[in-house]
């Protein structure tokens, strides 16, 4: 069974420059903006990580945390933030500064789902996901994600 990564968030420019990242890094990924679309979405047994975008508020960003929480089995969560996270994360939850990249969303993502990191003789790295996919990294220059 295929596996993905959903994010969520208000901004569908954001959305889609961090699906594009994950995408071409080997990750699927589904995106949306809607909130029942979110709660359809995370129920699918297919996901494996919900990335929660830094421009929702503090009560938008604690209703995705609740969805991702009443799944079965709870989601993984991602909580993206600038400067200060909007809300509290969840026991399973981790937080990335979105200011970092996004080369550091890839790393923080790839661990997350247990992919393997490589870097070979001339310096190319590249990720094993679960399930034997290989990715080639690539060079991402410094985005706001």
């Amino acid at each position: 069974m295929e596996k993905y990564v959903l994010c969520y968030g208000d901004d569908q420019e954001l959305l889609n420059l961090r699906k594009l990242v994950l995408e071409r890094a080997g990750v699927r990924v589904l995106a949306t903006a809607e909130p029942e679309a979110l709660r359809q979405m995370a129920k699918m047994q297919q996901i494996s990580l919900l990335i929660v975008g830094h421009s929702l508020t503090e009560k938008e960003c604690r209703r995705a945390l609740d969805i991702a929480r009443s799944c079965d089995p709870p989601l993984k969560t991602l909580t993206l933030y600038v400067y200060t996270p909007a809300c509290a994360v969840e026991p399973r939850g981790e937080l990335l500064d979105a200011l970092e990249g996004p080369q550091r969303l890839i790393e923080k993502v790839a661990k997350m789902l247990g992919a393997i990191s490589s870097v070979d003789a001339a310096g190319h790295r590249s990720l094993r996901w679960p399930g034997g996919e290989v990715s080639a990294g690539k060079s991402h220059s410094r985005a706001h994600l």
